[in-house]
């Protein structure tokens, strides 16, 4: 009994990460599903403002989808393993931060989907506060950051996928979507650090450790 707890605690304990890859999973999986939360500019400007958000669980090809789980899991379970604030109210103004500016600035795009800018907003805020609290892995997230960066740039200049679809088909990336993104998770890390600074529940202990010193 002991241990099923325990197994339960731990699937619980990743609730934002598991519910954006079940999710994603569940969509690929249902075609009717696919196409009743594809980010659809038509349906979208008809009233169907939930596509917005709901488009970034559609994937075009397993490759596609793959690409994105595994970014957003990595990402997600680091993220929540060790407990940064946050994260899901992040996903979800990245989501739509994302729906919105497709909408307003890319007329021409009909058909948006995938994980890809919210798996960025992920890594760009694990990335960021990172930085100051893993000294010692501070290499690590700095090349993932310049690795981001440079995915964008490279889908800027070529028009291409700077990792290619797996499995061959071709999905045409959103520069735009992506640089958003990594906007809405540099702002969240500001935010969270802000907040942190902030945060005056934490001076009377701060106070007493210094008068005992």
């Amino acid at each position: 009994m002991l241990e099923q707890n325990k197994k339960i605690v731990s699937f619980y304990g990743y609730p934002v990460t598991t519910l954006l890859v079940v999710g994603a999973l569940l969509t690929f999986s249902s075609q009717s599903l696919s196409s009743m939360l594809l980010y659809e500019r038509s349906s979208i400007l008809s009233g169907e403002i939930w596509r917005l958000v709901t488009g970034h669980l559609v994937h075009f090809s397993k490759g596609h989808l793959l690409l994105d789980l595994v970014c957003i899991a990595v990402a997600g379970w680091i993220i929540e393993t060790r407990r940064y604030p946050m994260f899901g109210l992040m996903c979800v103004v990245s989501a739509l931060v994302v729906g919105l500016v497709s909408l307003l600035l890319l007329p021409d795009m009909y058909r948006y989907g995938g994980l890809s800018a919210i798996g960025i907003s992920a890594i760009t805020y694990l990335c960021l506060l990172s930085l100051k609290e893993n000294a010692s892995q501070r290499w690590i997230y700095l090349m993932m950051l310049f690795v981001t960066g440079l995915k964008i740039i490279s889908e800027v200049a070529t028009g291409e996928m700077l990792f290619a679809s797996i499995d061959g088909s071709r999905v045409v990336p959103v520069p735009l979507a992506h640089f958003a993104g990594m906007v809405v998770g540099a702002l969240f890390f500001i935010l969270e650090k802000t907040t942190r600074k902030h945060d005056f529940t934490t001076w009377p202990n701060k106070s007493l450790n210094n008068d005992a010193r």
